[in-house]
């Protein structure tokens, strides 16, 4: 007689579908959203490489980190992102087109979607049961950080192709657990780990989540794990000395001692678990430093939420022992950010909603398992019509810079980051007063903050106070005598105030301390201009304009430059493209009036 029995991959087709729509219709608000001043302009917007996409553009993020992380992978999708979006434009030089990289998180999303539901198939064998956990995965508020935000795309990448490798080992033990080593699949599976640790290091925790699934629900002895997961493990270990050597964390080594650290973790757990239960009054930095947790975090008592969750799930362990391994999957994908390590952000904060992108697997277990208990059904599905409404709400806080950061201080009145954003965005739309009160703001929260000094004395010199920017640029080397931003900032001033030596000096600085900077060319090479050493002010600005190709300032400085040093033609095309990408700015226009005006 045939099997009754539906096969579950087949039944799975409608949940699964289901599944990816829900997470489409919740999140696809964000392909409308621009990007926004939370590290996009340096990893997207006016990211030269990214503007013209090109292989040695490719070859630079092969050979080194950029902004403390090796994640090579990430940028090779999307420069190959941008070089499509590129073949499309018709302006030259065009900015990166936000909406195409938002559409392309989007699409990474949904990828990571269906993974978890197929993944969820195979440990509960029940559709809708897959479909309940993976539509907390997909739609819950706190994913809308890591799919709204462009340059989030690395956590999406990597936990997909982490899922992927997960889904695939699962399976293949499933299937053939005395030697799963045999079949193709298990060599893609750890092709798809390697590239995971070369999208975003966080990656690491992929064969923490494979032994706790394969010890818990598959039940495998420890024997066996070691024989299967041992290139797991192995790999891991470059992936970690050479995240170490990028992201030493300098910044946070004072104010996470050794001793601080378990109350660091307890607290970011027990927010985590706040936010999951309750997901309002989400935003990019909650301000929980180290340092806030220590003076703070006793008050608030977050920390004892995570052991009371632990206790009460072991005391219910046999009635939902499934309860105990989305914990242990949850913490075990957290546990390179809760504070047990120091690491970059915890100048902001150590949590943040985008490091709980993996980790929601998680909570998709724990809510498949509630699933399974008929009287929480009806509970469950309620959670997922609130969840949908708050995510499409929370994604219209990352319409842009502005949006995003008034929310934030909504939120977090304290986020001296906030103001700071705020700031520098006021100075590119030329609200000068605004982002003089926003950068003022800033230092009073944080009198440490180089980049704040920065923003408030460039606001002082377009205001003309030049005695008051000297000072804040002043202020900022003092807090950060590395800074090359702060360098950079302070010749442009000294060159304008005449004193040509000190300016070379600090832009001499700036770029031994970070060659990529292109206001320290940009102002080195008008120093060499103002001292007619043409040669090396042309070479200097073609630099500068290397580094920042839409800068229509260093084009129309290096088209004079060319002009003085004979290259007439070279010249004229520069203030072209200087028009064409800004129509309005006057001193390539007049520059180039005066080269087409015959002389009499």
């Amino acid at each position: 007689m045939a099997s009754q029995h539906k096969n579950p991959a087949r039944s799975g087709r409608l949940p699964a579908t289901l599944c990816l729509l829900l997470s489409a219709i919740a999140m696809m608000g964000v392909c409308w959203n621009g990007f926004t001043s939370w590290d996009d302009p340096h990893t997207l917007a006016s990211n030269p490489w990214m503007i013209n996409p090109s292989i040695p553009s490719l070859l630079q993020y092969w050979r080194h980190p950029a902004m403390d992380l090796y994640i090579p992978v990430t940028y090779t999708v999307w420069l190959m992102t941008a070089a499509v979006g590129s073949w499309f434009a018709d302006a030259p030089m065009p900015v990166p087109n936000p909406h195409l990289f938002h559409a392309l998180s989007l699409l990474v999303h949904l990828l990571g979607t269906g993974l978890v539901f197929a993944l969820l198939l195979e440990l509960f064998d029940r559709p809708w049961t897959a479909f309940t956990g993976t539509v907390v995965f997909a739609i819950h508020p706190v994913q809308v950080e890591a799919v709204a935000w462009a340059s989030g795309l690395k956590d999406l990448l990597a936990a997909a192709l982490s899922l992927l490798s997960i889904w695939l080992v699962v399976r293949q033990l499933k299937r053939s657990p005395l030697s799963p080593w045999k079949s193709p699949w298990y060599g893609i599976a750890l092709i798809a780990y390697v590239a995971a640790l070369l999208a975003k290091p966080s990656a690491v925790v992929t064969p923490v989540l494979l032994l706790i699934l394969a010890r818990w629900a598959l039940k495998l002895s420890w024997r066996r794990l070691a024989a299967v997961l041992w290139p797991w493990a192995l790999l891991a270990i470059p992936c970690i000395i050479w995240t170490k050597l990028s992201q030493p964390a300098v910044v946070v080594a004072a104010s996470s001692p050794l001793w601080v650290r378990p109350l660091v973790v307890a607290d970011a757990l027990g927010f985590y678990l706040y936010k999951l239960i309750w997901p309002v009054y989400l935003c990019v930095d909650y301000g929980r430093t180290p340092s806030w947790v220590l003076s703070h975090g006793w008050k608030q008592g977050l920390w004892a939420i995570g052991f009371v969750v632990i206790i009460v799930l072991w005391l219910i362990r046999r009635r939902f022992s499934w309860g105990l391994l989305g914990v242990a999957i949850f913490v075990g994908a957290l546990s390179p950010v809760l504070g047990w390590v120091r690491f970059d952000f915890q100048h902001y904060s150590t949590v943040a909603d985008h490091y709980l992108y993996l980790p929601m697997l998680g909570v998709a277990i724990c809510v498949a398992g509630l699933f399974r208990i008929r009287a929480w059904v009806w509970p469950v599905v309620a959670s997922m019509i609130l969840m949908m409404a708050l995510s499409m709400a929370q994604v219209r806080h990352w319409k842009d810079t502005s949006a995003l950061f008034t929310r934030v201080l909504e939120v977090n009145p304290q986020s001296w980051a906030a103001h700071n954003s705020l700031s520098a965005w006021l100075l590119q739309q030329g609200e000068i007063g605004r982002a003089q009160s926003e950068a003022q703001q800033a230092v009073n929260l944080n009198p440490g903050s180089a980049p704040a000094w920065v923003n408030l004395g460039a606001a002082m010199a377009l205001n003309h106070d030049l005695a008051g920017a000297r000072s804040a640029y002043q202020r900022a080397l003092e807090a950060n005598p590395s800074d090359a931003t702060a360098h950079a900032a302070m010749g442009g001033l000294l060159g304008q105030l005449g004193q040509l030596a000190d300016a070379r000096r600090h832009c001499l600085l700036a770029i031994e301390l970070d060659a990529m900077q292109p206001t320290a060319w940009l102002n080195l090479g008008t120093i060499e201009a103002a001292e007619e050493n043409w040669p090396d002010a042309r070479r200097h600005l073609a630099r500068a304009v290397e580094l920042a190709p839409r800068d229509v300032r260093a084009r129309t400085n290096y088209a004079i430059a060319l002009i003085l040093t004979g290259d007439v033609s070279s010249a004229e095309s520069q203030l072209r493209l200087a028009l064409a990408i800004d129509p309005t700015f006057a001193p390539a226009k007049q520059t180039l009036r005066q080269m087409q005006t015959p002389t009499q």
